[in-house]
């Protein structure tokens, strides 16, 4: 498939921060429309999305969600997207913009969405850590804050909180805060 130079200054004029071909092929590899908004993108450093583009083919099936994924409260989801241009609530990370560091997404398929944290260890993405998977995440939003995944709705004030476990790499479901790290 070949770009004319228009669909090339388009695609730089829609804020993605990618480079034309790195779009093209981002969306290549989720097999999704390429509509410019590129969604969970913005956000992402180019090693975050290569580190995605290579664990998609182990998940058949699954795309990656984004915010026009989430049936929960849209007004909430509308204000959170003009403050911060590019938001994804399926989609964070620890790291300042442009900077690397652990991040986690959702994927999805058909109503079911799935959990993935990516850690990073040497400069590189390690094979992401299957966090949680559910139906209901279509309502919550993801924060990242150190070793724990918050998961929560933006309809009811309940967190889910996933704290990875150092020794084995897993996230574990915590209850209370009596859970030893």
């Amino acid at each position: 498939m070949e770009m004319t130079n228009q669909t090339h200054e388009h695609q730089r004029n829609r804020g993605t921060g990618f480079r034309p071909c790195s779009v093209l092929l981002l969306c290549i590899a989720l097999s999704t429309e390429c509509r410019g908004q590129s969604n969970a993108w913005p956000l992402m450093t180019e090693a975050q999305a290569r580190a995605v583009q290579r664990a998609l083919p182990s998940y058949s099936g699954w795309r990656v969600a984004t915010a026009e994924d989430h049936v929960g409260n849209r007004e909430e989801l509308k204000r959170m997207r003009d403050s911060q241009p590019g938001y994804n609530p399926y989609f964070t990370t620890t790291a300042a913009k442009g900077e690397e560091g652990p991040f986690a997404l959702a994927l999805v398929r058909d109503t079911t969405f799935l959990l993935l944290y990516f850690a990073i260890l040497a400069q590189e993405y390690d094979t992401p850590v299957e966090v949680a998977s559910a139906g209901w995440f279509r309502e919550a939003f993801l924060a990242l804050h150190g070793d724990t995944l918050v998961v929560a709705s933006f309809r009811s004030d309940v967190l889910f909180e996933f704290v990875r476990n150092e020794s084995t790499g897993r996230f574990v479901l915590i209850n209370d805060s009596t859970y030893e790290r």
